[in-house]
């Protein structure tokens, strides 16, 4: 009988040690805010670079360590352009379409409709396409983003 309860103990210590051994893990990889400018700057090369599942992996840790930040919204666009580029169109469709509602006074709302625009266009929905397109043109706060989205429009209504 003793020794079941030693057993007991010892597979409780361990399941214990288990436990606080994955959460120091979680929080090694947490960043201060001292990292938060490095990281960054890692993730925007690695972006620039087109490795964009190392940016990826770097914006969503960004998230993770900082949702507070006020920069939280551009990682959350920058994790949803680098599913776009590594072609996850599923994934990148519902984190832009996630991120127009969660963000819906952010600057980067025009760009949020472009890419849904373009993820349309490549998945072969022509008119979602557009209306998407239409949607960032009306919602651009630049000339230049203005004109890309026309530019992006005016083939599909010229394909109609």
């Amino acid at each position: 009988m003793a020794w079941l309860k030693t057993k007991s103990l010892i597979i409780t210590g361990l399941v214990l040690a288990m436990g606080l051994g994955a959460a120091g893990l979680s929080w090694s990889q947490r960043l201060d805010s001292k990292q938060l400018k490095n990281k960054l700057k890692e993730a925007e090369e690695s972006y620039s670079a087109q490795d964009y599942s190392k940016a990826e992996e770097i914006f969503v840790q960004l998230s993770q360590s900082f949702p507070k930040d006020p920069q939280f919204s551009y990682f959350q666009l920058m994790i949803a352009k680098c599913e776009y580029h590594l072609r996850n169109y599923g994934s990148a469709e519902n984190k832009f379409s996630e991120f127009i509602h969660k963000f819906p006074d952010s600057r980067y709302i025009p760009s949020c409709y472009f890419m849904l625009g373009n993820i349309d266009y490549l998945q072969g929905e022509v008119s979602e396409s557009a209306r998407n397109f239409i949607q960032a043109y009306q919602l651009a706060r630049t000339n230049q983003e203005r004109e890309l989205s026309q530019r992006s429009l005016l083939p599909l209504l010229e394909e109609r």
